[in-house]
């Protein structure tokens, strides 16, 4: 996306903090996304199409495993699979807007997944976040922050 020249969060923080940052993406072949169709618009849950062939999500798809983790930072015992993720494919991003009619023009891009993440989460198949109601809210953080509140 940088190369785009699209600047995102994860970027800012490759440059501020190098090393010390932990960068984790996510995938799915199928599923539904809570987004808009547009910027502005009204969030709508949607159906994801497949994921395209040769991309990193139709790969991860093809190897029938429900759900993984991979541990994209080189070491020793992973040098095979970074050797074998070293050549660029399409990898889909799906944030705020969904634009299923041109998805491959608008979600599409050709990275290498290892220099975008440091950890890849995969479900095969994803559900739509369901909205939290901001009806209640909480006013003061007890010492369990960040692991939960308590409403006072």
């Amino acid at each position: 996306m940088y190369t785009r020249g699209e600047i995102n969060i994860g970027h800012l923080c490759k440059e501020h903090f190098g090393s010390k940052s932990y960068h984790i993406g996510f995938g799915t072949h199928i599923g539904t996304v809570a987004a808009a169709k547009n910027w502005g618009g009204t969030m709508e849950v949607m159906a994801v199409n497949n994921s395209v062939e040769g991309s990193y999500k139709n790969l991860c798809h093809k190897t029938n495993i429900t759900n993984f983790t991979l541990h994209l930072r080189e070491n020793d015992s992973n040098k095979k699979l970074m050797g074998f993720l070293s050549i660029p494919k399409l990898e889909r991003a799906i944030g705020v807007i969904y634009q299923l009619k041109t998805e491959l023009m608008s979600h599409y891009f050709q990275c290498l997944l290892a220099s975008q993440f440091d950890e890849y989460i995969w479900f095969n198949e994803s559900k739509a976040i369901t909205p939290i109601s901001a009806k209640k809210q909480a006013t003061k953080l007890l010492k369990i922050h960040p692991f939960g509140f308590i409403d006072t």
